[in-house]
């Protein structure tokens, strides 16, 4: 008979294999973040992470081995850790998950009652080829520049401008010395007007499917997309450098191109130019206290 319950330091060791690495990398960089382990016949069978916020238990990662899918096992252990969650005092349950990507996560939601809500960011997963066949590509990349040559005056007042405006969404922009090599500003004249952040370390990305772990390319993600002009040129002349980038730079065939972007007229700029739609991300929060 399966069980769940908090995986404890002593019993990581078995469940290591079913514990990607960047969630253990965000555990030794800090973050609070619980595993709550599957065990049947005394042997790990399956994980859930929930990261800790205030009142609220994120969800962000659900596994469970193969022979015990379709089983109904992983909504009996759900069951018992929402019950677990409002006795440690938490008052709500949250994932996030766009639902094309995760269909397994979108049919939890709704058989457990979570009430959804679409996010306004546009998400975007997209490789070289996608870039080199679109309309980027036979644009100019003018006025862009790396960030890493803009000097350290003007890159501050990049950096402001982008954080005042990324309040309105509620993003947090990171200042990453491992953005500095890839990404990319739109200049008008002297001014910085705008960027395109591409994070630097490249990752070993897992992408879900079906509510499972298979394996993907690596990505560097883009981390932020920010035009701070009216220019039209702005968010086109910066694939247009991306384009570039990826052809000189950035010649792994198996990378991704992924990221947020705000709704607006960028986003839909740039599914024009590449012709790819975004996706929106599902907030799906349940009340504990009602169950």
């Amino acid at each position: 008979m399966a069980d769940i319950g908090i995986i404890e330091i002593n019993d990581l060791p078995a469940y290591d294999d079913l514990i990607p690495s960047v969630l253990k990398e965000m555990l030794i960089s800090g973050e609070r973040i619980r595993f709550y382990g599957i065990e049947d016949m005394q042997t790990a069978a399956g994980i859930v992470a929930v990261k800790e916020k205030a009142d609220v238990a994120e969800i962000v990662y659900l596994y469970i081995l193969p022979y015990l899918r379709g089983s109904g096992v992983m909504d009996e252990m759900l069951a018992q850790l929402f019950f677990y969650l409002y006795e440690d005092g938490f008052s709500y349950a949250q994932m996030n998950y766009i639902p094309d990507e995760y269909p397994a996560i979108a049919n939890i939601s709704k058989r457990f009652g979570f009430a959804e809500k679409e996010l306004d960011f546009a998400y975007f997963d997209f490789v070289p080829e996608d870039v080199e066949k679109s309309k980027a590509a036979s644009i100019s990349p003018r006025g862009i520049m790396r960030l890493m040559y803009l000097p350290e005056s003007r890159r501050e007042r990049l950096f402001k401008a982008i954080e005042k405006n990324m309040r309105l969404y509620d993003y947090q922009f990171s200042k990453n010395s491992d953005i500095l090599p890839y990404s990319l500003v739109y200049m008008d004249g002297d001014n910085p007007k705008g960027m395109l952040a591409v994070e630097n370390k490249k990752q070993s990305i897992r992408r879900l499917k079906e509510g499972y772990e298979s394996p993907g390319r690596g990505a560097y993600d883009i981390t932020l997309f920010y035009v701070g002009t009216v220019s039209q040129l702005a968010p086109l002349a910066l694939l247009s450098g991306l384009c570039n980038l990826l052809k000189t730079d950035l010649k792994d065939e198996e990378v991704r191109m992924t990221g947020y972007f705000p709704e607006g007229h960028v986003t839909r700029l740039i599914e024009q130019v590449l012709g790819i739609r975004g996706k929106h991300e599902v907030s799906a929060v349940l009340d504990l206290s009602r169950l």
